[in-house]
């Protein structure tokens, strides 16, 4: 009969095994606060995404001398961008489809429907604030400035609404 020797110096001891999982738990609990960010990434990307609709529809307004807005659908958490007088949507310059954004999938919504009204100079009658809210609880605000059309981004937090 073959007896089986084992080496002693092969494999891990359980002291070692508990350090290894210990190790493991730390370093999972110090990493979780990066990956909590995602949603406050996710609703600052589509605010810069918003804002930037908001400048493509004042430019809109201003190079084709044609009233244009920006309509936002609190239902369908979704936006769009028509020629103000006849509804027209205004068409995406690169892909040439009309210019639909739809943030539901990214978590983010509104609490009522809004429009921004461009005239064909490019000005806004009344200042407009749009408050952005994702699921998970953070804030931002877009606000338009009446007369210029100026776009800021702020943080809802600092700010009293």
């Amino acid at each position: 009969m073959k007896r089986t020797t084992y080496d002693l110096e092969s494999g891990m001891t359980l002291v070692e095994a508990v350090v290894v999982v210990t190790l493991l738990g730390v370093l999972s609990v110090a990493a979780a606060p990066l990956f909590s960010g995602a949603d406050r990434v996710a609703l600052w990307r589509a605010s810069r995404g918003l804002a930037s609709d908001l400048r493509f529809a004042q430019e809109h307004a201003m190079q084709y001398g044609v009233a244009t807005a920006l309509e936002l659908d609190a239902a369908s958490s979704s936006y769009r961008i028509v020629e103000s007088a006849t509804g027209r949507p205004v068409l995406d310059p690169l892909l040439g489809t009309p210019l639909v954004v739809d943030l539901g999938a990214s978590g983010v919504s509104w609490p009522d429907d809004r429009r921004v009204d461009y005239t064909s100079s490019g000005t806004v009658a009344t200042a407009v604030a749009i408050p952005l809210q994702h699921e998970s609880g953070d804030r931002l605000v877009i606000d338009v400035a009446a007369e210029s059309g100026f776009v800021v981004i702020e943080d809802d937090a600092e700010a009293t609404r």
